[in-house]
C-alpha cells in the first residue's frame, strides 16, 4: 500500500445519535476516507474535481491533530502541474461524451479506467 490512508479508526467522544444509529461513547468508529465528503448537502457536485470549491473542510488531508503536514505542499505540487499542462496545452478537452467514461472502484482505488483527451497544437 502506499501513503494515502483508506480508512481511519476513531473513538467516539460522546453519545451520538446518526439517523436511527446510536453511537455511545468509546465505541470505536471507522471512518473510510474514501467515501469522505460525498455528502451532497455539504459537498455540491461532490464527484466533480472543482480546485476552487468554497468549502474545503474535506477530509483529504485529514484533520486536526492529524493533518497532514504535507498538505500545503501537495497542493502547490497540484497548482504547478494544473497550471503548467494547462499552459503547455490549453485547448485540450474530453475526446469522448461524459457519458462514455468509465469508472472503477475498489477499496483500494476508485477513478476512471482511462481519461482519453484531444487538443490541437
Amino acid at each position: 500500500a502506499g501513503p494515502v490512508e483508506m480508512a481511519t479508526t476513531r473513538y467516539a467522544a460522546e453519545d451520538v445519535q446518526i439517523g436511527e444509529t446510536l453511537i455511545r461513547r468509546g465505541t470505536p468508529v471507522v471512518v473510510v476516507l474514501a467515501a469522505a465528503n460525498r455528502d451532497p448537502a455539504a459537498f455540491g457536485e461532490a464527484g466533480r474535481l472543482d480546485v476552487n470549491r468554497e468549502n474545503s473542510t474535506h477530509l483529504g488531508f485529514g484533520y486536526g491533530v492529524h493533518y497532514c503536514i504535507g498538505a500545503p505542499l501537495a497542493r502547490l505540487e497540484a497548482k504547478i502541474a494544473f497550471n503548467t499542462l494547462l499552459k503547455r496545452i490549453p485547448h485540450m478537452q474530453l475526446a469522448v461524451d461524459p457519458s462514455q467514461l468509465k469508472y472503477t472502484s475498489g477499496a483500494v482505488v476508485t477513478g476512471l479506467t482511462r481519461l482519453p483527451v484531444r487538443w490541437d497544437l
